[in-house]
C-alpha cells in the first residue's frame, strides 16, 4: 500500500514513529523563503489561471504586482491564490456593472494586507527595480488555453464568476442602477471568499499561523468574556481575533 500525503505542519511535529514509517519527504520553501523571480512566477501563473477561465485578459497595475509578490501571507501560496481570485472577482464585478472593455486590477483593489506589501519594497528596492525594469506601468495577462490549472474542478472554480453573470443579468432587467448593483453584488462575492476564514478555523493550518502563546492570551480573553456576557463564541470569531493580534504585533515588531 502506498500513501501520498501533504502538509503545511513542519515534520518535528510528528511522533517519532509516524516519521520513521515515511521513507521519502519533500520539503518546499514557504512563500517568504522565496526568491522575486518565483514570487512572480507564482501570481504570473494564478492571474494567467483567472484570465484562462473568463477566456478574457487581464491588466495588472505594477504597484498591484508587486503588493503582491511581498505582502506576507499568513497561510503560504494557497492564501496568495484565494486573494487573487477575490481580486479578479471583483475586477469582474466592475467590468461588467460598468461595461468596461478591460479587467483592472489596481492597488486600490487589493485587500488591506495585501497593500501593505508596499511596505517591504525599501527592503528589496534594488532588486525590485533591476527585476521590473522595462515591464511599464500595467501587466498583461492573456488567456493562453494551454497553461495548466492545479484543480480537479474547473466548474467549481467558475462558480462565483457564473454568480456574478447571473446577478448582473437579474438586476440590468430590474434596470437597478450600476452604482447599486455593483455595492450589492460586491456583498455577496465578499460573502462567497469568506468561507476562506471559515477553512483555516477549522483545520490545523491554524497552529502554523499564530504562536501558541497568543492563543493561550485570546483562549483567557474569551473565557472571560463568555463568563461576563454570558455568551458563547465560536471558533471562527476566536481565530479571526487571533489572526488580526498576530498581525498587529508583527507590524510594530
Amino acid at each position: 500500500m502506498q500513501i501520498i500525503g501533504a502538509t503545511t505542519a513542519t515534520s518535528d511535529t510528528f511522533l517519532d514513529t509516524f516519521n520513521r514509517r515515511i521513507p521519502m519527504s519533500i520539503t518546499l520553501p514557504n512563500l517568504s523563503t522565496r526568491s522575486l523571480d518565483e514570487r512572480y512566477e507564482l501570481v504570473s501563473l494564478f492571474i494567467r489561471q483567472e484570465a484562462d477561465r473568463l477566456n478574457q485578459s487581464i491588466k495588472v497595475k505594477k504597484d498591484a504586482m508587486i503588493a503582491f509578490m511581498l505582502y506576507d501571507a499568513k497561510a503560504n501560496i494557497g492564501q496568495v491564490k484565494r486573494d487573487l481570485k477575490l481580486v479578479c472577482a471583483k475586477s469582474f464585478l466592475h467590468y461588467r456593472t460598468r461595461e468596461k472593455s478591460e479587467l483592472f486590477i489596481r492597488k486600490r483593489d487589493c485587500p488591506l494586507q495585501v497593500q501593505k506589501g508596499l511596505l517591504k519594497i525599501k527592503e528589496v528596492s534594488e532588486r525590485l527595480e533591476h527585476f521590473l525594469e522595462g515591464k511599464g506601468d500595467y501587466l498583461t495577462f492573456e488567456p493562453q488555453g494551454t497553461e495548466v490549472v492545479w484543480s480537479q474542478d474547473l466548474e467549481q472554480n467558475m462558480e462565483v464568476y457564473h454568480e456574478i453573470e447571473d446577478k448582473v443579468s437579474s438586476f440590468n432587467r430590474e434596470n437597478i442602477a450600476s452604482t447599486d448593483l455593483e455595492k450589492a453584488i460586491s456583498q455577496d462575492v465578499d460573502a462567497y471568499f469568506a468561507s476562506y476564514v471559515e477553512e483555516l478555523a477549522e483545520t490545523s493550518t491554524q497552529k502554523d499561523l499564530i504562536a501558541a502563546n497568543i492563543w493561550e492570551l485570546t483562549d483567557r480573553l474569551y473565557d472571560i468574556a463568555e463568563q461576563r456576557l454570558d455568551r458563547t463564541y465560536n471558533k471562527k470569531r476566536t481565530f479571526c481575533f487571533c489572526f488580526a493580534f498576530t498581525t498587529y504585533i508583527r507590524s510594530y515588531s
